[in-house]
């Protein structure tokens, strides 16, 4: 059961770093007020679909 949650654990983080890398590399750093780093896979999901949208 251990390596199940570890490895879910592992694709959640790498999930979350594939989002931050395009936010950045749309020229997003964040809001000054939360780094990107300390938000969670479904914020970061959010802001990359609402950054996308603003910039169609």
């Amino acid at each position: 059961m251990g390596m199940l949650y570890r490895t879910v654990n592992m694709v959640n983080d790498l999930k979350k770093q594939s989002i931050i890398n395009e936010l950045l590399a749309l020229g997003f750093d964040g809001d000054g007020a939360v780094s990107l780093y300390d938000m969670d896979f479904y914020e970061l999901k959010r802001l990359l679909a609402v950054e996308r949208i603003r910039r169609w």
